[in-house]
């Protein structure tokens, strides 16, 4: 007969080996008692990879200013479309062809006007002091704010896309799309200017 103090031990480690299993089934518990829950937390965490691009992902500006080969545009407040404000860097010269997008990043922007009306309603020439000759405008520009083409001596043509809809050229000049209206006139443009019979 083993002592009791030998028994309690042999007790005790009894009672330790019995609660081995329980602290384990504890602990399992813990980690899984409820399938669903654990399936939900794992649902949760995929849902938060998948929105996490999402999240990263910049929205497009709603102001400021983009520079893309070598022209400025200001962005609109729609924050999907540019206005064309000028130019950086070394002065443009020859025939420009002005974009009908531009972008910034992985952003894209429709380039629907140039000039950026000043609080009198007039635009600062966007080709100022350069030596621009010719320009062509793109179908997506609906609007050409009075003065975007001031100060710019050396612009003696100015062309616009057959697919605009709101613009037309005529004999290097700016006119309405139905040519009913002459808009604008390059200050380098020489000879005797043809104006069609449409315009009054």
């Amino acid at each position: 007969k083993l002592p009791e103090s030998s028994g309690d031990a042999v007790s005790s480690d009894s009672a330790q080996k019995s609660s081995t299993p329980e602290s384990s089934a504890d602990h399992g518990s813990n980690s899984s008692s409820d399938p669903g829950e654990n399936l939900a937390k794992s649902d949760s965490h995929g849902q938060a990879a998948a929105e996490a691009p999402l999240v990263n992902e910049a929205p497009k500006p709603m102001a400021g200013e983009i520079r893309f080969d070598g022209f400025s545009y200001s962005v609109n407040a729609d924050g999907e479309t540019v206005s064309l404000s000028g130019w950086y860097g070394t002065a443009p010269d020859g025939s420009v062809s002005i974009p009908s997008e531009v972008r910034s990043g992985n952003d894209s922007f429709a380039v629907t006007r140039i000039g950026v009306s000043n609080d009198g309603g007039r635009a600062e020439g966007v080709l100022a002091d350069s030596s621009i000759t010719s320009l062509s405008i793109p179908a997506s520009v609906f609007d050409i704010v009075d003065g975007a083409f001031s100060d710019c001596a050396s612009l003696s043509r100015i062309a616009v896309s057959k697919d605009n809809e709101s613009f037309a050229s005529f004999d290097g000049m700016l006119f309405s799309k139905d040519l009913s209206s002459l808009l604008s006139v390059p200050e380098g443009k020489g000879g005797v200017a043809q104006i069609p019979d449409l315009t009054t």
